[in-house]
């Protein structure tokens, strides 16, 4: 893909991951986790309703089935009747595959899908409820699990609506839904679905929540009454893959594919964007820069997936901390050439090397000055650390490697929710970490560099903490997959910053308002933690 000069448009995409139920279920495809194919559901949210009538509608599921002809009726979420998840029709993602909110990321088998059948919890609290339906996805009583996080616990319940007003309100399920929420072959495309090897598939059920919501008037009860808003179920690509421990051996590193690695951080890259390099030259100077598209984290399996990206290439950018067994951090694992296609992907299984210790430690500043009234009201900084990798036409590109627990502030907290949503194309957002410039900063956020930090004459300034993989990357390809060891003994990094208003609406401030350390003269991250004390990056221009 060609090089292009993006101007950030951060329209902060709440690309946060919750998991938006009978609105749009996808079935996820992938040849991991289950037997064949991969897979994953997801619900897509149809926001008909109005935003004065609810702000949630949770209800708890504990089984997807399908009819697969000859097969009779199979569950798609084996294991998912001994813990039922509960997931919001109202979520404000536009789209997201539901399965892989419920954490299965494995994909619809190979076969044609001629009924579907949603099984929800009984909305009768702890302990009590269990699903009902046919094949292997019935659930008995006393031993399930009941959602770790109950959005309903404040009246008793694990399906309920939230309204405008903040109160909530038992959702009541009808005798029909005890059965399951049927998708008849009436309502699916071309009267049954059939996914084939090599497809990576989601399943697309359109239910419409605010005519399944309704308020009976003598009783004032909500009773969820599923209704279809489009009439057919269909299908619609998907890519994912599976994180895992590595081992190195050599210059390569071997997937381990019974480790899979729970909580790491995935995001989904493409090439590129070009960033001016600070201290600004005249004339200034860039360096390409991944666009960041989407996060996610993975499941217990390892699993994530990302819903109907858009047709192209891609890179998929991934770290944790903690490892499993040890809890160190990982290095970062860079795996290029995901090609999308119209019938999906998957970026394979990625290796994660153990550093064997935790994440590399950077403490410093960052400075805004608005030109007119020096220094101004503040900005906000989102930031993180770049590590280069050979994109096309063999030019060096900085991947956005995602930050660790010990970034100062603090990191927003993420729920392992499945795949960012987008509907044929993919706004770049901003990395998570972020901090406010102000006149004063908060040493708490670098408490290794003394004496405390004050902001330079005349600007507002913000000091951080950034944690990072303590060593170089692993560079892999999905074509072949195939990785290579890191180089080098100590991590190298480039720092990259957006600057934005303060408002937290996402405009753009400062010219210009992306700046990065020069990739020539990378940070080299040989102590821990490193502290540089005078500002790492300096935006001007902040009107």
């Amino acid at each position: 893909m060609k090089q292009r000069d993006i101007s950030f448009d951060w329209r902060f995409r709440q690309g946060f991951l919750a998991v938006i139920a009978i609105l749009g279920l996808c079935f996820l495809t992938t040849s991991s986790a289950m037997a064949a194919g991969l897979f994953g559901p997801r619900f897509i949210k149809r926001n008909t309703c109005s935003s004065s009538d609810y702000q949630h509608v949770w209800v708890t599921v504990s089984d997807v089935l399908a009819h697969m002809g000859k097969s009779g009726w199979v569950s798609l979420t084996p294991g998912l009747a001994m813990a039922p998840m509960q997931v919001d029709l109202l979520n404000a993602t536009s789209t997201e595959c539901f399965l892989a909110s419920l954490g299965y990321t494995s994909g619809l088998p190979v076969g044609r899908y001629q009924q579907i059948l949603v099984i929800l919890w009984n909305n009768v609290g702890p302990g009590k409820g269990h699903g009902h339906g046919k094949g292997k996805g019935k659930g008995g009583g006393g031993s399930v699990t009941p959602p770790e996080t109950n959005y309903c616990s404040s009246i008793g319940t694990y399906d309920c609506v939230q309204l405008a007003d903040n109160s909530f309100h038992p959702l009541f399920v009808n005798a029909e839904t005890h059965t399951g929420l049927r998708i008849p072959p009436g309502q699916i495309a071309r009267g049954g679905l059939d996914v084939t090897t090599g497809e990576v598939l989601d399943l697309d059920l359109d239910f419409d929540v605010c005519s399944s919501v309704v308020e009976a008037g003598h009783s004032g009860k909500f009773i969820l009454k599923p209704a279809l808003t489009h009439g057919e179920a269909d299908v619609s690509p998907l890519l994912n893959g599976t994180i895992v421990v590595g081992s190195r051996n050599g210059e390569t590193v071997t997937p381990n594919t019974s480790s899979p690695v729970a909580g790491a951080n995935v995001y989904l890259e493409s090439q590129s964007q070009n960033v001016t390099i600070y201290p600004v030259a005249s004339p200034a100077t860039t360096a390409p820069v991944e666009n960041l598209l989407a996060t996610t984290t993975t499941f217990a399996d390892g699993g994530f997936a990302f819903c109907a990206p858009p047709a192209g290439d891609y890179e998929i950018v991934s770290d944790a901390d903690p490892m499993p067994v040890t809890n160190n951090s990982s290095n970062a694992t860079i795996t290029t050439d995901v090609a999308m296609t119209a019938e999906g992907a998957t970026a394979g299984t990625i290796p994660l090397l153990d550093d064997g210790t935790g994440p590399a430690l950077l403490e410093s500043l960052f400075t805004t000055q608005n030109t007119t009234s020096p220094p101004g009201a503040g900005d906000l900084i989102n930031y993180t650390g770049t590590q280069p990798f050979t994109g096309t036409a063999n030019t060096t590109v900085q991947a956005i490697v995602p930050p660790l627990p010990g970034t100062m502030p603090a990191l927003p907290s993420t729920t392992s929710v499945g795949p960012i949503v987008n509907d044929g194309t993919l706004t770049p957002i901003p990395p998570p970490a972020t901090v406010a410039t102000a006149s004063t900063p908060n040493a708490a956020d670098c408490p290794n560099i003394t004496p405390a930090p004050t902001c330079p004459t005349g600007t507002n300034c913000a000091c951080f903490t950034l944690a990072l993989p303590n060593s170089n990357p692993v560079i892999g390809s999905a074509t072949n997959g195939s990785y290579t060891a890191p180089a080098g003994n100590s991590a190298d990094y480039s720092v990259v910053g957006y600057a934005s208003k303060l408002d937290g609406s996402g405009t753009p401030e400062c010219s210009p308002s992306a700046l990065i350390t020069d990739p020539a003269t990378p940070i080299a991250m040989a102590t821990n933690p490193l502290l540089i004390p005078t500002p790492v990056l300096e935006f001007t221009g902040c009107d």
